[in-house]
């Protein structure tokens, strides 16, 4: 069934896995903003960046886009379903 459908839609991967896959991220204006905000945090060296949104908006394929695109010499954490209260985070 999967090979029909990639075949039907001359496709060479699939478009929609569990995890997000930034090649098929579609900016937006919004997704366009979003990028111009964590690019600039990244060139100024702010330490704390925090991207919110509702489920299926595209946050986490813009953060593997984000991500993909730094050189290997920069270290990222991504914090994700955190209880932490903003101080906690920072005292982690």
């Amino acid at each position: 069934m999967r090979r029909m459908y990639l075949d039907h839609f001359n496709l060479s991967c699939r478009p929609f896995e569990e995890i997000p896959d930034h090649r098929f991220l579609y900016l937006s204006p919004q997704h366009s903003r979003a990028l111009a905000n964590i690019e600039y945090a990244l060139t100024t060296r702010d330490s704390f960046v925090a991207i919110a949104g509702e489920i299926g908006m595209g946050k986490t394929t813009l953060l593997n886009q984000v991500f993909a695109d730094l050189p290997n010499s920069v270290s990222v954490a991504r914090v994700t379903h955190t209880t932490l209260t903003p101080i906690e985070l920072l005292h982690t």
